[in-house]
């Protein structure tokens, strides 16, 4: 009997053991997991409807348990912008200007690219006389009675070719001022108000114009409705000196004047270059030799010069021809190379001289350590204050320095300064400037030395002098010791100079001087400070 029954109760238990194995899985595994499209669950709100209860009963059925899902969150709309009166954001968060492109805004562009119909006349101008002096400025003033993007003026001067101005707006009114050198010669004038559009073409435009330029005319000056017609302009003979190359003046330069010999004349700058204005009148400016021969001018190169009031009054003031100076000056010396300088077996030793506290090394070193030096750049050596006499003749300056000098060796130093000197000026009048470079050439007497740190070993024996080894010498190496080696140079010295001075005023002046000093290699820089007399 069981062995009928076994294998069918059997059979079921496995059947069951599946399918709770089965049901494990899906609360495990929801059906998503395995590639089953999800299914949104869409809440449908209705008005609660009252039923009646009844009694349910539950079925077994196979179910799947779905996983409990979050609701996303709908995204806020995105805030609304007026693109007809604020800039568009882009993806990236940033302004850009949005253009209007609504049927009204298209509307209005077609309308401003439009042309005027024949004997349409959008634009009125303020009539221009029919004839205008020579000189005189062209006033206009124009509306539009259409939309356009500015106003030009086409005109052309006589004898000239067309030239093309922009209008300015002012309100309602358009206006420019075509200016008088423009209408400086005798002739016809040409000219024609046109509309541009924002796309540059051009949508309305006057009728061309003609004006009669002359010399002299009985029609009133042009002017602007309600103001005072421009004054004329100067000829360019008459100009006044401060407003030569003004727009009053066309056809002048600044500073340069156009009026010839025997012309009236206020002002120097008014005249021709190579004249100048001598009693009111433009004339050759007279010889002269010193400043007093030319009454309320100066002597310059040998002629009489009148400067202008503006130039006047820039002026340092009277020249000065004496001056005397203070300066003080640091050598910058060469250190040459050289062997023994504290022996007496060196030729170098004869340009040298070795101290200790001040006093001359008098002993006997060894020849192989007797102080050696090595050549070094440029090293400040000796100082020097210094006097000065200048006298200036035109671009030239002549004098001399005399002075006292220390900082040398302690002995057998030459500390006088004694130098004469001829400069010639890099620029003209150099007594009425500021600022007053020289190149010229110096010569006299100065000594210069430098110094150097050596060491010796000073011996004391004749057998330590004669030693020719180290290992001979190895007894002495106490006996070493630091000596201070000057090199004294030529006391006669010549070459280049360069002088700078800058005046405070007509009287003093700060000095800049730098001395090159030959035959030994020696550069001289001072300054100082000097008096005009």
């Amino acid at each position: 009997m069981f062995a009928r029954t076994f294998p069918a109760v059997g059979g079921l238990f496995v059947h069951r053991a599946i399918r709770l194995l089965i049901f494990l899985l899906l609360c495990v595994f929801p059906l998503t997991a395995l590639g089953a499209v999800e299914i949104e669950e869409v809440t449908l709100e209705e008005e609660p409807v009252a039923r009646p209860k009844k009694k349910t009963t539950t079925t077994k059925k196979k179910t799947t348990k779905k996983k409990k899902k979050k609701k996303a969150k709908r995204p806020k709309p995105a805030p609304v912008v007026d693109t007809e009166d604020e800039d568009e954001l882009d993806d990236d968060g940033i302004t850009v200007e949005v253009e209007d492109d609504t049927p009204k805004k298209r509307d209005e562009d077609d309308e401003e690219e439009k042309e005027d119909a024949p004997g349409t006349k959008s634009i009125e101008c303020t009539p221009l006389p029919p004839e205008v002096e020579t000189r005189r400025v062209l006033p206009l003033q124009c509306t539009v009675k259409r939309k356009v993007s500015r106003l030009e003026v086409r005109y052309r001067p006589p004898g000239e070719s067309w030239k093309t101005e922009r209008m300015k707006k002012a309100g309602d009114e358009w206006t420019i001022e075509i200016p008088c050198s423009e209408t400086l010669k005798v002739g016809d004038f040409e000219y024609q108000v046109q509309g541009v559009s924002k796309k540059g073409k051009v949508t309305a435009k006057t009728e061309e114009t003609k004006v009669v330029i002359a010399e002299s005319t009985s029609e009133q000056p042009p002017a602007l409705p309600g103001k005072e017609p421009p004054a004329r302009c100067f000829e360019p003979t008459e100009c006044p000196g401060d407003l030569l190359g003004s727009p009053v003046c066309p056809g002048t330069k600044k500073g340069v004047g156009v009026r010839g010999w025997g012309a009236a004349c206020v002002v120097t700058m008014e005249c021709q270059k190579g004249l100048a204005c001598v009693a009111g009148t433009c004339e050759n400016p007279p010889k002269c030799e010193e400043d007093k021969e030319c009454e309320s001018g100066e002597c310059r190169d040998g002629v009489c010069y009148f400067p202008d009031p503006e130039e006047a009054a820039q002026s340092l003031g009277p020249k000065k021809y004496n001056w005397i100076g203070i300066h003080f000056g640091v050598d910058f010396g060469f250190v040459p190379e050289a062997v023994g300088v504290c022996g007496s077996e060196s030729d170098d030793a004869e340009d040298w001289g070795c101290f200790a506290g001040g006093n001359r090394y008098r002993g006997t070193p060894n020849p192989r350590y007797a102080g050696d030096v090595e050549s070094s750049a440029f090293s400040p050596s000796t100082m020097r204050v210094l006097l000065s006499y200048d006298r200036a003749f035109g671009r030239l300056l002549a004098g001399g320095r005399l002075g006292f000098a220390f900082n040398g060796a302690p002995e057998g130093f030459l500390p006088i300064h004694l130098e004469g000197r001829v400069g010639y000026s890099l620029t003209n009048n150099p007594l009425t400037k500021r600022l007053r470079p020289y190149l010229g050439i110096a010569l006299g007497l100065a000594q210069v030395d430098t110094r150097s740190e050596v060491t010796i070993l000073d011996c004391p024996d004749t057998a330590c002098a004669n030693a020719m080894t180290d290992a001979q010498l190895v007894p002495y190496a106490q006996f070493g010791r630091k000596l201070t080696a000057y090199h004294s140079g030529s006391k006669l010295f010549f070459g280049p100079t360069a002088h700078v001075l800058y005046a405070l005023s007509n009287e003093s002046a700060i000095a800049f001087t730098l001395n090159v000093m030959l035959p030994d290699v020696v550069f001289q820089p001072s300054v100082g400070y000097q008096l005009g007399l």
